[in-house]
């Protein structure tokens, strides 16, 4: 192998030479968890907001992040995991306030998907520098998600990746171009909205990690000239305490504590939500909530086709009154 993968690597090239299609030897796979700590700053001044601990656990291309939430009292915890195809964020409520008016002991969200979007847990940021190895490995042309928040989850940004050249692979520099066509110029082609860079690296037997990362984003500055002319408005900074490997496989969906408010998402169909209790979170959508995406679906259908019908009354009683005005108007003219 090369010493360093530039951009997108072909995972075809790294089928015939004994790789699995993530870019992760086959003898070398194995679950290894990281601790650690991650920083939130804003401005160019890079003024600290809160600090969040979290443990993370890889197995191949399955991950599970365990965030604290000490800057956040209405949550205990968040738990974020990728188990087969699907992303589940879990939110563990702290206690619950004085006279609150919901009785459920957290949220959660479950949609299909590779990698977590930016939604408040900051899990993103922990899975871009230590778990993202299978989803840059995987692309196949250098279109990604990007890390920020956006309102259309499917849309995706250019992006160049330089890998570290050791299992698993994880991204050594990233760097995220905003699309074409959002601001004037000089930014009208676009610009580099974020950049996450990797400082000192760790092992652990066969697992190379970062010991400290830092995720920047980018914003336009106000007399900018150039569309290099970008000044830093957020930074996330990762680091490791320590990297363990385990036999211990726990990557699997997690656990809601008490009673939780599902949001499935996973059946293309938004509003499908129902109370779940004390147990696992659902790796397939259970029956309550394919009974209320398929009666969604036929509500959703049944106002499209009342909407025409609606449109054609309304066509009819114009082209009624059309006639019966052009009637009674040929009627009164020969008198006059």
């Amino acid at each position: 192998m090369h010493s360093r993968f530039l951009r997108f690597v072909d995972t075809s090239l790294l089928l015939a030479a004994g790789f699995t299609v993530s870019g992760v030897p086959t003898a070398f796979a194995q679950v290894y968890e990281v601790e650690g700590s991650l920083k939130y700053s804003v401005g160019e001044a890079h003024i600290p907001r809160f600090t969040r601990q979290f443990i993370l656990t890889v197995s191949n291309c399955a991950w599970a992040i365990r965030l604290s939430s000490e800057d956040f009292d209405g949550a205990k915890y968040y738990h974020v995991v990728h188990a087969a195809d699907s992303i589940f964020y879990y939110t563990r409520f702290g206690r619950l306030p004085p006279g609150a008016n919901f009785v459920n002991n957290g949220t959660a969200v479950i949609e299909k998907g590779d990698a977590p979007v930016e939604n408040g847990t900051f899990a993103n940021y922990v899975w871009a520098g230590l778990a993202s190895a299978c989803y840059f490995g995987q692309r196949t042309n250098a279109e990604v998600r990007p890390l920020w928040l956006v309102s259309d989850k499917s849309s995706t940004v250019r992006c160049s990746v330089e890998f570290l050249d050791a299992y698993p692979f994880l991204p050594k520099r990233v760097t995220y171009f905003q699309n074409a066509g959002l601001l004037p110029a000089p930014f009208d082609g676009g610009w580099r909205a974020a950049v996450i860079q990797v400082g000192a690296t760790t092992n652990m037997g066969d697992v190379t990690v970062p010991l400290k990362f830092t995720y920047d984003q980018h914003k336009p500055m106000a007399n900018a000239r150039t569309s290099d002319d970008v000044e830093s408005q957020m930074q996330v900074t990762v680091e490791v305490g320590s990297v363990t490997l385990t036999p211990r496989n726990s990557t699997t969906p997690p656990h809601a504590d008490g009673i939780t408010l599902i949001e499935e998402r996973r059946l293309g169909v938004d509003g499908v939500t129902y109370a779940f209790s004390n147990a696992v979170l659902p790796s397939v959508p259970e029956k309550i909530a394919l009974d209320r995406a398929k009666a969604l679906k036929a509500a959703s259908g049944a106002a499209a086709t009342t909407v025409p019908r609606r449109a054609a009354l309304v066509v009819f009683f114009v082209v009624s009154l059309g006639v019966l005005l052009l009637s009674m108007f040929r009627k009164r003219k020969p008198s006059e």
